[in-house]
Order: C-alpha cells, then structure tokens, then sequence
C-alpha cells in the first residue's frame, strides 16, 4: 500500500499529522513529549503488528475527534476558525477549542458554572483550576484567562481572553 492511500495531497498530510499530534498531545502543549511520542510510535508499530493495513492510513481513518463542530463565541472569534480541526494559533488555542469549548457546552456563563467547567476538563485529562470568579488557569503556563465577559450582569456571556495585563496580546487577538 503506498502513502498515496493517506490522503491526495500535502494538505492532508498535514491535517493527519496535525490529529495525531492533538490526540497524543496529552498535556495539551502543542507539542510531544518524549513519552507521548512514545505512545504514539507504540500504537502505530502495533497497527502494523495486528492489521494487515498500513499504521497511518488506520491513524488517518480513526477520527481524533467527535467534538462538535458548531461552537460559537461571539466577542473577537471567527466561528469557521473555532470550528476548523486544523486550526490552532496562539488565540484559536488547544486550551480553547480541545479543553474550554467542550466542557462549557449547556452551562450558563455564572461563576458557579466555573468548577463544573475545570472538572470536565480535568476529568479528560487536563490541568486546570478557578483562578478567580470568572477566570480558569489551564495549567498550560499561559495563566489565568478570563472566561465570562461581564461576570454578574444582564449581558453576561462567555468569553476567552488572556488577563495577564498584556496590552498587546489583547491588541494582537482583538479582531479574529
């Protein structure tokens, strides 16, 4: 079988590699750990041992995620970059789309939802904690971010923006 059975183009290389790196990624840095490298090189070696098909294409085929593909975050996101598998940035974070988004879904933007939150995520592996009445540290060195945009009010709703201070991430993510 020839890698041609992975995927037609580089793209979908890309996009192979990139979910394999984010199902195996269990601390959510972004990147592989010696150990989790270690797992996915053992997984894959035993995809040859027990199938007859070729390790990557069973990788390719095995879906990394069945999050929904609809989220929403209205302030400042683009609702085809949060829903895009293959899109991560500084912004469009492992922490936002793999860990937040998904352990949000049904909750109402409140600090009492907060816990709820961080033990979803926690219970998935993740690092997280309440840092503060509208904020979760995701234990991923970034801080604390800010989750709940007018935490309290009438116009309450969720949010995600980094709260160190940082003038110029703020400037640099304000549009997309």
């Amino acid at each position: 079988m020839s890698i041609n059975a992975v995927g037609s183009g580089a793209g979908d290389v890309q996009a192979m590699a990139q979910a394999l790196i984010k199902k195996f990624d269990t601390d959510a840095d972004g990147r592989l750990s010696a150990s989790e490298f270690t797992d996915l090189f053992s997984q894959l070696l035993s995809g040859v041992s027990n199938s007859t098909s070729n390790a990557a294409t069973t990788a390719a085929a095995t879906p990394v995620s069945t999050a929904p593909t609809n989220y929403s975050l209205g302030i400042g996101f683009v609702q085809e970059k949060l829903n895009d598998p293959t899109f991560y940035s500084e912004k469009y974070s492992h922490a936002l789309k793999d860990q937040f988004l998904p352990a949000m879904q049904g909750l109402l933007p409140t600090s009492e939802s907060l816990q709820t939150i961080v033990d979803r995520i926690n219970e998935n592996g993740g690092h997280a904690t309440v840092s503060g009445k509208d904020t979760i540290d995701f234990g991923d060195g970034n801080g604390p971010i800010d989750v709940i945009v007018d935490v309290g009010g009438e116009n309450a709703q969720w949010g995600f923006q980094n709260t160190t201070g940082n003038d110029a991430w703020t400037r640099r993510h304000a549009n997309g």
